[in-house]
């Protein structure tokens, strides 16, 4: 986390967390602009890589529009049911196949203040899902664990359009989020990472209601696609850390990359995880093979001259996006479900963002 530059809008400047805030950067100067439309030009105007400057470049801001929203699924794929919180856009870390880069665009890095605002949102729907509790979102998980229960727990996380531990613990955000989920029924909140930093997770009366999950990928994949992210030792050491504060933990095999010796990295990822972890510490394991929208290719072209995610065998999917053909992905994922079963019989374990037909092949079990 290393901002080069600090803005605030005029409803950051006046709300009280912005000077709390502020103080951890005492040595940058703080400019007044009038919001991200205004950055985003600023960024594309004067440098080459306005992607990369973005993730230098810190606003603070105010949002008035709704923070709580369903994952998006494609229409004819299975739907986990997730849904996400987005206190925070953007994100420090630079993987090649982030889809960010093309979805946010050149963007700063944008904490919005208002989590009040947020969490009375959240707290408003969550009582009102209470009232109609009979309503249940269509799933498929495979294995044993929580998809046996009768009261599917609703999860949220915020490591959509952001990684949720990155700015910690500047930013004080993963505390206040797990205080308020401890006293919330029905829900389970999820903090995704690729970062070790944990610290400000010890101590804290979770309740049992907060997951800590990372992203996993073999490590040689992380040194070359995964910039500025923790290792894959460092990610496991954390989780070993957070597991022993009595949190759960979770992994997301996501994406996962077909490249020449993958299946064999990916067991070995599968051997470490469950070296550290023991599978009662696990709430849950998804899988889910890289897609992208074709607009991020031209990106990574001239973003990631090392990368190798553009050399695989890609089809456009229904929903317009490019993934691995079916007859690639498909054996790879079977491959990393079988050593998590063999490691994890009853592990939760899913996949992100495919079809019924490749779950059912995948994970032969029931659809929810």
């Amino acid at each position: 986390m290393n901002f080069e530059r600090v803005l605030i809008t005029p409803e950051a400047e006046r709300h009280a967390r912005a000077q709390h805030l502020l103080a951890g950067w005492p040595d940058l100067p703080v400019e007044k602009v009038s919001g991200i439309p205004e950055v985003q030009d600023w960024l594309k105007r004067n440098y080459p890589d306005p992607i990369g400057q973005g993730k230098r470049t810190l606003l603070l801001d105010v949002y008035s529009g709704e923070f709580l929203k369903p994952c998006p699924c494609t229409q004819s794929h299975i739907n986990c049911g997730y849904w996400i919180l987005n206190p925070v856009l953007g994100c420090p870390f630079d993987c090649s196949y982030c889809v960010l880069q093309e979805y946010l665009g050149p963007s700063p890095i944008t904490v919005r203040l208002n989590w009040e605002d947020m969490l009375s949102e959240v707290s408003d729907y969550l009582t009102n899902r209470r009232a109609r509790s009979s309503l249940r979102s269509r799933s498929y998980f495979g294995g044993g664990g929580l998809d046996s229960c009768p009261d599917l727990p609703f999860r949220i996380g915020t490591g959509e359009l952001s990684d949720s531990l990155a700015l910690e613990p500047w930013l004080g955000l993963a505390p206040a989020l797990i205080n308020f989920f401890a006293g919330q029924e029905g829900a389970v909140f999820e903090l995704k990472t690729k970062s070790d930093r944990v610290e400000c997770l010890e101590g804290l009366d979770h309740q049992g209601k907060t997951v800590v999950s990372w992203s996993v990928n073999p490590e040689e994949m992380i040194a070359r696609e995964e910039q500025g992210a923790a290792t894959l030792e460092a990610r496991l050491q954390a989780a070993k850390r957070v597991a022993g504060w009595g949190y759960k933990v979770g992994f997301h095999f996501d994406p996962i990359l077909d490249e020449p010796g993958a299946g064999e990295a990916y067991e070995e990822v599968v051997n470490k995880i469950f070296a550290t972890v023991a599978p009662e510490q696990v709430a849950w394991t998804s899988l889910g093979a890289l897609r992208f929208n074709p607009r991020l290719a031209p990106i990574v072209r001239e973003r990631f001259s090392n990368s190798r995610i553009l050399l695989g065998e890609f089809i456009t999917g229904l929903d317009g996006k490019l993934r691995y053909l079916r007859f690639i992905r498909q054996p790879l994922l079977r491959r990393i479900s079988g050593a998590i079963r063999q490691a994890a019989p009853q592990a939760w374990l899913y996949l992100c963002m495919e079809t019924e037909s490749v779950c059912q092949e995948v994970l032969p079990l029931s659809v929810i």
